[in-house]
């Protein structure tokens, strides 16, 4: 209820008749917390200028998928493959090959001393109360650095829905920049003052200096 959300100027900003999406949740709610099936391209047949009378021997796709957690990408992946090959027709050959490779879907805890270190630095910056949002991304080093290091991870991103992140026209305000480059000196000091528990052992070893 904290995120604005003006359907109307979603439309209007990527030339869309209607949102479409699943049934039973907003918007936001399939855009951040819910998984996806995206369909990224899809081609075949000639596509150059003028016209040609043929029937295409061949067409292809790309699609990626959006997980959340307790989802195995593994399992998805196969699920996928599976339900292609049932459902393509007979006289159709299909080849699915995975192009790249796989990561889990990872979430901080929303009460860890991150994600108040986080919120601080934010607050002093835009003068405003942050929000918290759950952000489909595909940085698979997240769940790499969070299983092997032990760490939670801290997303924080400074662009506006009309960046067009990841397409021909992407952009970045320069009051974005300037502002989130402002945020990050305030979020290393807010995270430098964070209290970490310490272990026996290392309180034994601070004693032997």
């Amino acid at each position: 209820a904290r995120i604005p959300f003006d359907e109307a100027a979603i439309k209007r900003t990527y030339g869309l008749r209607a949102l479409h999406g699943e049934a039973g949740f907003t918007p936001i709610e399939r855009n951040w917390a819910r998984p996806t099936f995206d369909v990224n391209g899809i081609w075949g047949g000639y596509q150059g200028p003028g016209k040609k009378t043929i029937i295409p021997a061949w067409v292809a796709a790309k699609f990626s998928c959006r997980l959340v957690p307790d989802q195995d990408p593994k399992a998805v992946s196969e699920a996928l493959r599976r339900y292609i090959e049932e459902v393509a027709p007979k006289t159709v050959q299909v080849t699915v090959t995975e192009l790249s490779g796989q990561g889990d879907p990872w979430i901080t805890p929303v009460d860890h001393p991150l994600i108040g270190a986080g919120q601080r630095a934010l607050r002093q910056v835009y003068g405003t109360e942050p929000a918290l949002i759950r952000a489909g991304g595909s940085i698979g080093a997240v769940d790499v650095m969070g299983r092997l290091l032990e760490a939670p991870c801290l997303l924080v991103g400074f662009v506006l829905p009309d960046c067009f992140a990841h397409a021909p026209n992407e952009r970045l305000d320069l009051d974005s920049f300037f502002l989130g480059r402002k945020a990050a000196l305030h979020l290393w000091e807010e995270i430098a003052a964070i209290r970490v528990p310490t272990t026996p052992s290392a309180r034994a070893d601070g004693k032997h200096g």
